[in-house]
């Protein structure tokens, strides 16, 4: 929760109070209602903070089994505004794009929760379209990591990283304090790190472009509907597809691929994303 209304690290003297902390909301209370909305995630408490302005509004949340109502008092302020992947975005001169938003100064907070084993593969299936995701917005997130870098911006947490990253990420996880991050969340969060790793890897591979096992598959791919078109039209047998031809591509393609490793492994270095 935020102390105060800043758009610094830390709070000074002459920042005034957040809304959150003059309605005397305290960290780790839950809530359960903003106005007349029942929330049930995060994403509620934002839409409801959004639709309701600086109007004063009744929140009801649960603090140590007890429920509690209190009265908030939004402020609009020039807050930045993000993308899809949580990048401030910038004008033409370089400037964060802002625009006027109610403000309590509420955050999230992260919990382990035991799951059954039959929500592995809808945990599965949902990281799997998100890192789908990621790979096809590849070009843009890039863009965004180049100029982050030459222009000093801190990098979204929700960026690409290289392999650098993913070893300080794994550094922090392990160097994390230890009381406050416990061995099972810590070795729960390495294996997670573990086989995002790995699905990444194994989605990105599967990109139609050679040398990627994608670019074989879909050469194999075609061959075989094009002898099968050929069955059904009653021709000969065309043969098989020569891949050797596409060896200017894959060159391009593995160049590419250099270029970018280098790219994240510099910004890894220069200018890292940190978990803290």
């Amino acid at each position: 929760m935020a102390q105060c209304i800043t758009t610094a690290q830390e709070c000074t003297s002459d920042d005034p109070v957040s809304p959150a902390r003059a309605a005397g909301l305290e960290s780790g209370d839950t809530i359960t209602r903003w106005g007349d909305a029942d929330i049930e995630n995060w994403e509620d408490v934002q839409s409801a903070i959004a639709a309701g302005g600086d109007a004063p509004v009744s929140v009801t949340v649960t603090r140590a089994g007890e429920e509690r109502t209190l009265t908030v008092t939004p402020v609009l302020t020039q807050r930045p505004v993000t993308d899809s992947s949580g990048n401030v975005m910038t004008d033409s001169s370089g400037n964060p794009v802002t625009e006027l938003r109610p403000y309590v100064g509420v955050s999230p907070a992260y919990a382990q929760v035991a799951q059954s084993l039959s929500a592995v593969p809808g945990q599965v299936w949902t990281i799997s379209k998100a890192t789908a995701g990621v790979l096809l917005r590849l070009p843009v997130e890039l863009w965004h990591t180049t100029t982050d870098l030459i222009s000093g911006n801190e990098r979204s947490t929700s960026g690409v990283v290289g392999i650098v990253g993913v070893a300080g990420m794994a550094g922090e996880i392990t160097s994390a304090d230890s009381e406050l991050y416990g061995v099972s969340a810590r070795v729960g969060d390495l294996l997670l790190l573990l086989g995002s790793l790995n699905l990444t890897l194994f989605i990105f591979n599967l990109i139609p472009l050679l040398p990627l096992d994608g670019g074989h598959m879909a050469g194999a791919l075609y061959e075989g509907t094009r002898r099968q078109i050929a069955r059904w039209r009653g021709r000969p047998d065309p043969g098989p597809v020569d891949t050797a031809r596409l060896m200017p591509l894959s060159y391009a393609v593995a160049i590419a691929f250099i270029a970018m490793t280098v790219l994240l492994i510099v910004a890894d270095i220069v200018n890292p994303i940190s978990l803290r």
